[in-house]
């Protein structure tokens, strides 16, 4: 589904309707020497959709998130999934 560019940067910069909107989450995904590659799912609607874009990576960059994106920014539908992780921790026993 296509959004406006507008109402995508409002998301990112929480200046948006909150009525029909949600943000679920914003992470960073990647980083790269000026910029630090952003993902965003958001329900909309009802549903689940993702984004990704660039946050600059210095406060000397004047790039605004979705700057270089048309005015229209497909976003592709996703769902929740449970995921179980194995993690590890020291043993408080020696043996």
């Amino acid at each position: 589904m296509k959004f406006e560019k507008r109402f995508l940067q409002g998301l990112v910069f929480d200046d948006f309707d909150t009525s029909e909107t949600e943000i679920i989450l914003i992470e960073t995904v990647g980083k790269r020497r000026w910029v630090n590659e952003k993902r965003t799912v958001f329900k909309h609607e009802g549903f689940f959709y993702e984004t990704f874009w660039d946050q600059a990576a210095t406060e000397q960059q004047e790039q605004e998130p979705f700057e270089l994106e048309a005015e229209m920014i497909e976003c592709h539908r996703v769902e929740p999934v449970e995921v179980t992780v194995i993690k590890f921790k020291r043993c408080t026993t020696q043996g």
